[in-house]
């Protein structure tokens, strides 16, 4: 939905509202302990914080509601549909067809269970007809008054050669399959019905329902007959297997999407992640705790000198965000910040270790606003790694893992490694530098399988698959299986 020129600024904006978010919490926590003596705070006083968030949580889920979904992402999923009705049907027909001549003792197909799946999978292509749609026009920009506008497009699902036309479909929200006979020509009409009207701005529930069934229609699954060097014997079946399926698969489902085809790159997210997450939960979480039991400096001392840091990271992140879409090598940036990081850890741990305050109010705040740095440039990678439809679950998930177990566990670990490593600040700056060459590690093998992470180009509006169709017209299943 963001103009390209601008995805990287904007989508580091919701990692920049991490920042009040938090400041929001430290003021609360402040006012309480200005407010409470110890007593009270024991008793009542650590609730009002918590109590706070019963009216935010709310508001959160009615803007959610009243999101609309991107044009990208509608035309993502509904081709992921395609893919796992095709997949499933040539399974299916491979286990059936093989079983047959394995019964019958035939030796005229000698291709095994999964080739006779790969051959129907790569004979058969997905090819959308509302392709000419720019991210720019898809803004909900458009009038306001009720009007609306056709796609143009049909539901069209499967386009198999010489199958005679026997199905048209009356649900808006079906896959018509064309089918006709296999011994007749190559070329043919398909079955078609007209696409559904969509507005160009939506604002209810039943808008975003209805403008979904009008991407449907313009994504089709087609059975590429040039290829077609052979005939299997099982064409009709795998047309007809199709044309059941696409009546029971309809819901497209991202978590067995992403662990099936891009649980790599899921990975890699991970690893790259781990010294965002490390650096950023050792100094927002580690390092005040351990200066006020280490060196005696006051609690609400060092919840200032967070404040201080968050804002730091609140300006940090959409500047490394805007420089994003400005064309710079991404992934490789973001390792050379995190060596930075990494080449000044140890003596930043020291000098905090000695309990000056110069230092807490100026070392804390910039290894914070570093990882603002980090976290810009993270908003503008992860979601590259991934098509449309698993964007969202891929992005959220290997970011949510990363900062819960490489930033969440890192003070644990740290205490742990500070029994046999004093002082303690010590051993948090090795951890730190530990981890830092494990995400260097996996920088490279992530460049090689999702090079638009890297391009200095700018932001890559689309994943492998979306990139792929848009280029050709179509994208042959065969290749993504």
């Amino acid at each position: 939905m963001a103009p390209k020129h601008r995805r990287g600024l904007l989508a580091s904006l919701a990692q920049m509202a991490v920042s009040p978010g938090m400041i929001l919490g430290i003021a609360a926590c402040l006012i309480v302990l200005y407010a409470c003596s110890p007593e009270q705070l024991l008793v009542w006083g650590w609730r009002v914080p918590f109590l706070v968030t019963l009216f935010t949580a709310p508001l959160s889920l009615v803007l959610r509601m009243h999101m609309p979904e991107p044009h990208e992402y509608l035309h993502s999923i509904q081709e992921m549909v395609l893919q796992r009705v095709a997949s499933t049907a040539a399974a299916k027909v491979a286990k059936s067809f093989t079983q047959m001549h394995s019964r019958a003792g035939s030796t005229t197909s000698p291709l095994n269970n999964r080739q006779v799946s790969q051959r129907l999978m790569s004979l058969t292509s997905i090819t959308s007809k509302g392709r000419g749609f720019s991210p720019e026009s898809d803004q909900g920009r458009g009038p306001t008054n009720g009007t609306t506008h056709s796609t143009g497009a049909e539901i069209v699902a499967l386009n198999l050669p010489g199958l005679q036309n026997t199905f048209r479909s009356k649900d808006p929200a079906a896959l018509g399959i064309a089918s006709r006979d296999v011994k007749n020509s190559h070329h043919g009409p398909s079955a078609s019905v007209p696409a559904q009207r969509s507005s160009n701005r939506s604002h209810t529930w039943q808008d975003f329902k209805a403008r979904e069934l009008s991407v449907r229609s313009e994504v089709q699954l087609r059975y590429d007959h040039k290829n077609d060097l052979s005939d299997l014997g099982c064409e009709a079946e795998f047309a007809t297997e199709c044309e059941e399926l696409a009546h029971k698969i309809k819901r497209h489902r991202p978590i067995a999407v992403l662990f099936k085809g891009h649980w790599k790159g899921l990975v890699l997210q991970f690893f790259l992640e781990g010294v965002y997450g490390a650096l950023f939960y050792v100094f927002f979480s580690w390092v005040p705790s351990y200066l006020h039991t280490s060196t005696g400096v006051s609690i609400e001392l060092t919840l200032w000198a967070l404040m201080i840091g968050l804002g730091l990271f609140a300006i940090t992140v959409p500047v490394t965000g805007h420089f994003t879409d400005k064309g710079i090598p991404k992934v490789w940036v973001y390792m050379g910040i995190s060596l930075i990081g990494a080449a000044v850890v140890i003596p930043v741990m020291y000098a905090l270790h000695s309990g000056s305050l110069a230092a807490m109010f100026t070392l804390v705040p910039f290894m914070i606003g570093l990882c603002g740095c980090l976290g810009g440039l993270m908003t503008s990678i992860g979601p590259q790694i991934y098509p449309a439809g698993v964007r969202a679950t891929g992005y959220n998930l290997g970011h949510n893992l990363a900062m819960s177990l490489w930033g969440g566990l890192t003070p644990f670990i740290v205490s742990a490694m500070a029994l046999g490593m004093q002082p303690a600040a010590l051993a948090a700056g090795v951890l730190i530098v530990v981890i830092a060459v494990v995400s260097w590690i996996a920088a490279i093998p992530l460049i090689a399988i999702a090079p638009q992470t890297n391009a200095i180009e700018g932001w890559s509006c689309c994943g492998l698959l979306e990139t792929e169709t848009e280029m050709t017209g179509s994208t042959h299943i065969g290749s993504l299986a």
